[in-house]
């Protein structure tokens, strides 16, 4: 029995976004409030992106999600170059795996790049507590 789950085709990279507003727009929302940005860099054809992305619909990561971030996901799949250029201006030394995760601060700058820190394991409860561990308090 399959629980309802919507068509992986949208998983949520869109080729189409305006990355680079739309991480203006959630920093400008994080300042306002205190929480985090999370980006999340990846491709819709990305099986580890789709596992990620299946994780961060699970009630836990939701409720973490809910009151410690706005989140931007930026896609990669497509080798769009301004979002390329995204994707090289927050990676660890300009090397990264997808999906990437990077946890800004309220103002921007960057706290956590899974690069750098290990990537979480993309389940309910060690998705969660990643998201806590770099979550801004």
């Amino acid at each position: 029995a399959q629980e309802r789950q919507a068509p992986e085709a949208n998983i949520g990279y869109d080729p189409n976004a305006a990355a680079s507003a739309q991480i203006m727009n959630a920093v400008a929302a994080a300042h306002a409030d205190g929480k985090g940005v999370l980006l999340d860099f990846g491709a819709n054809w990305c099986t580890a992106c789709r596992a990620l992305d299946k994780a961060m619909h699970t009630p836990k990561v939701q409720a973490v999600l809910a009151q410690y971030y706005h989140v931007v996901q930026i896609d990669l799949g497509s080798a769009d170059s301004q979002h390329m250029a995204l994707a090289d201006e927050y990676a660890a030394a300009g090397t990264f795996g997808m999906p990437m995760l990077v946890v800004l601060n309220p103002d921007g700058t960057v706290r956590a790049n899974s690069a750098l820190t290990g990537q979480p394991k993309y389940e309910e409860a060690a998705l969660a507590a990643w998201l806590s561990q770099w979550a801004p308090r």
